[in-house]
């Protein structure tokens, strides 16, 4: 599975209720001719920020910065959702996590080897087709699109609250888990993570520093 990865700029309202309580609104543009439209409320304080990847988006303060992953599985939509959902799936690609639930306010568990987790909070759960949840300060979500009978369009998405040094690490993690989640999906066994690591991270801080979209090719 190839990967494409690039910066784009999405548009997040901020209104205040209770001080924390802030409201995302997100349109996603779905590629089988239908929108879907989502809508999310939770307690997460975010830090205003601007747009780290240099284009000229004319936004305001406290939009943040989106930057996405996409690949495509000679899977069914349904099988690719259970790689994402189902625990024992998840943690073959991602061992870390951990859902408590999945529906809106449930919790996914990131387990740290050392001992310890932190709690992320489910957003918005569209079986087979969409997924969000926090993630500390950001906003991750997974949408599926049928690209054909027996094949998927997987979207990743990551919206950052900022731009900080731990921005390239965070993304690399996540373009490694992709990269597993592919394989898992092939049959084929996990790929050493620290060797893609140290293969990954210069890409992607490079395409975060440059403003430029990066691919990558299994």
């Amino acid at each position: 599975m190839s990967e494409h990865e690039h910066c784009q700029h999405h548009d997040h309202d901020h209104s205040c209720g209770c001080g924390h309580d802030h409201h995302h609104h997100h349109e996603h543009a779905c590629g089988c001719g239908h929108d879907h439209h989502h809508d999310h409320a939770h307690a997460h304080d975010h830090a205003g920020c601007g747009c780290g990847c240099g284009h000229d988006h004319g936004h305001e303060e406290n939009q943040g910065v989106s930057v996405q992953f996409s690949g495509v599985f000679s899977l069914p939509k349904e099988q690719v959702w259970s790689l994402l959902t189902e625990n024992d799936k998840l943690q073959s690609w991602y061992p870390e996590l951990e859902f408590q639930g999945l529906e809106t306010g449930a919790s996914l568990k990131f387990n740290y080897k050392t001992g310890g987790h932190e709690d992320m909070m489910v957003l918005d759960v569209e079986p087979n087709a969409y997924l969000s949840f926090t993630w500390d300060l950001n906003i991750v979500t997974f949408e599926l699109h049928e690209l054909e009978p027996g094949k998927t369009t997987l979207i990743f998405t990551e919206w950052l609250a900022e731009l900080n040094d731990h921005s390239p690490k965070d993304l690399t993690s996540w373009m490694i888990a992709l990269q597993n989640m592919a394989e898992v999906a092939e049959g084929k066994p996990v790929s050493d993570r620290e060797a893609q690591f140290h293969e990954y991270y210069p890409k992607i801080k490079e395409m975060l520093t440059q403003q430029t979209d990066v691919v990558f090719e299994d």
